[in-house]
């Protein structure tokens, strides 16, 4: 038997509000046996928190987003130590840099980023790493991780130069939705050329829907719609590649699955 990990989404989110019991079970029926939510700042850490001990098979992070980076200059993130006591909650993040969008003046999503990563260290917990348009200023900060420290790069969306960078670097990368999207040329080579043993599958549900379902909410259920397209592109069985990137994800983040 198979079964899949859903290595980061957003069940808390209000798009999952009047559904949520029947998206597990479709996610279960799907053979995706754990859910990790991540979390953008406080509120959403919390929900997260909550729903991963009112629901089997799932589990949250803690963190500040980029885009939220703004409002968490003078916040000394006691929250964060808090919950991270919890042993539901098992990463922090996501943390990181956008510069798509600058919701956050650059120069406070490095501050928070920096203690992000700085707080990661002190509490020992693996890193869950946003970066979108800013793969150089993330690489430079996450130098000053410790060598051998967990670092996830969520929704990688780097090429595959960077991709060897961050494998040099020990870190992993999930991959989702966009790897089915035909013109995502360069997710497609990435998925390739992955080791399958740095490699988590994730959703980042309800964004980056895998086709055939774009434009509709994306969920959990659908992971192995994404683990079906990767098998393809690396030449393989998806039996492979469910057990390997299962086995990435109880590493990453500690846990046994399934």
């Amino acid at each position: 038997m198979m079964v899949f990990v859903d290595g980061h989404a957003h069940l808390d989110n209000k798009a999952f509000r009047s559904d949520l019991g029947a998206c597990l079970r479709r996610a279960r029926d799907a053979e995706v046996v754990a859910v990790i939510n991540g979390a953008s700042d406080g509120p959403t850490a919390k929900r997260a928190r909550d729903l991963a001990h009112a629901n089997e098979g799932m589990w949250a992070t803690a963190g500040v987003h980029p885009h939220k980076a703004k409002d968490h200059l003078q916040d000394p993130l006691d929250w964060i130590r808090s919950l991270a006591r919890d042993p539901k909650v098992v990463a922090l993040g996501e943390m990181g840099l956008d510069y798509h969008y600058d919701f956050s003046p650059r120069d406070a999503q490095r501050t928070v980023f920096e203690r992000m990563m700085e707080l990661a260290v002190e509490l020992e917990m693996p890193a869950v790493v946003h970066s979108r348009e800013s793969d150089a200023d993330t690489f430079v900060m996450l130098e000053n991780m410790p060598p051998g420290h967990k670092v996830l790069l969520h929704c990688f969306s780097g090429d595959a130069n960077l991709l060897e960078e961050a494998m040099d670097f020990g870190y992993y990368i999930s991959l989702g939705g966009v790897v089915t999207f035909q013109n995502a040329q360069e997710t497609r080579e990435v998925a390739r050329r992955v080791p399958l043993d740095r490699l988590i599958l994730e959703t980042d549900a309800p964004y980056l829907t895998p086709h055939p379902y774009r434009g509709k909410r994306n969920e959990p259920a659908y992971v192995p719609i994404i683990a079906r397209e990767i098998a393809e592109l690396k030449g393989m069985d998806i039996e492979e590649v469910a057990r390997e990137t299962t086995a990435a994800a109880e590493d990453f983040y500690g846990l046994k699955f399934g």
